[in-house]
């Protein structure tokens, strides 16, 4: 058998293989236009600081070959950033865009920018500490209720332009999601302004401490036995059961999660005398006491 290729075989191949080569070169030198939006960053002295609302993005329109336009689409910088350090005792500035501002690659064209011209209004910077204010997204389930809320640290240093921070008297936290708390808890949280010419200068996270009890009761429990909890063998009370007012969810308790319900008085373990002492509650999970009554009980330790 003859492995050699014959000379028409050759042909074919080499025909095939140029046909590709060129396919992959018109392609790749194929003009294309791409949109892309590039953030403005610009580099003022610390004291001084924009009181107008400018653009933060420039929308651009670029043009050229399939092969120069891949490291765009891989997220290559196109900018740099604007150093106005000589503004000092102005009220104002402006400065235009084009291409030379940009960091176009070799074969790239800029064919169209907006907004092509800035324009800042100036103003001193100032820095004060302000509240922090919880911003609630939702509302807690029905029949709970916020019996604590509380935001450490409670002040946040913020910075901008004298103009707006004058007007300023609080900043709010980032929105909460508070649908489904329950119980006592801390949620790290951060500042957020809701104008963008505020600065919040906290790198830190806060804490948003808080505590959901149930609104009302929908269980009356009587005859709720107390379990005793003391090393001190000679003690004498008076009260043996006491009642619940829970809230347990649908309003009902299986037999089971009946018969786990108990209060707790923790008897001290030394002395001699009457001592009024404060009882706790044993509960099913997802079960909340709004109130035992009686809340004391008298204990006589001999």
């Amino acid at each position: 058998m003859n492995n050699k290729m014959s000379s028409p075989s050759i042909s074919k191949f080499l025909a095939l293989f140029t046909a590709v080569v060129v396919w992959l070169y018109v392609t790749s030198s194929e003009s294309i236009l791409i949109e892309r939006e590039i953030p403005l960053e610009i580099d003022l002295p610390k004291d001084v600081a924009a009181s107008n609302l400018y653009p933060k993005k420039i929308k651009v329109r670029l043009k050229g070959a399939r092969m120069f336009m891949g490291k765009l689409l891989k997220g290559q910088t196109l900018y740099k950033k604007f150093s106005l350090k000589d503004v000092q005792n102005r009220k104002e500035i402006a400065f235009s865009i084009s291409s030379q501002d940009l960091l176009l690659p070799i074969g790239i064209e800029l064919v169209q920018l907006s907004p092509s011209r800035i324009v800042l209004e100036l103003d001193r910077r100032i820095f004060k500490e302000v509240p922090l204010k919880t911003d609630f997204l939702g509302e807690l389930r029905p029949g709970k209720r916020f019996s604590k809320t509380s935001i450490r640290p409670s002040m946040v240093m913020i910075s901008g332009p004298y103009s707006i921070m004058k007007k300023t008297a609080f900043v709010n936290t980032e929105k909460i999601d508070i649908t489904k708390l329950s119980g006592k808890g801390v949620i790290p949280v951060s500042a957020k302004s809701s104008d963008e010419r505020i600065f919040i200068e906290n790198e830190e996270k806060f804490n948003f401490e808080y505590a959901v009890r149930a609104e009302w009761a929908n269980i009356e429990l009587n005859n709720v036995r107390i379990k005793y909890l003391s090393s001190h063998k000679n003690f004498k009370v008076e009260t043996k059961f006491v009642k619940f007012l829970i809230q347990a969810p649908g309003g009902k308790l299986t037999s089971e999660e009946r018969n786990s319900i108990y209060a707790i008085a923790d008897i001290p373990v030394s002395g001699n005398g009457d001592f009024k002492v404060k009882l706790n509650s044993k509960l099913p999970e997802g079960v909340e006491l709004l109130q035992i009554d009686p809340e004391y009980i008298n204990v006589s330790l001999q």
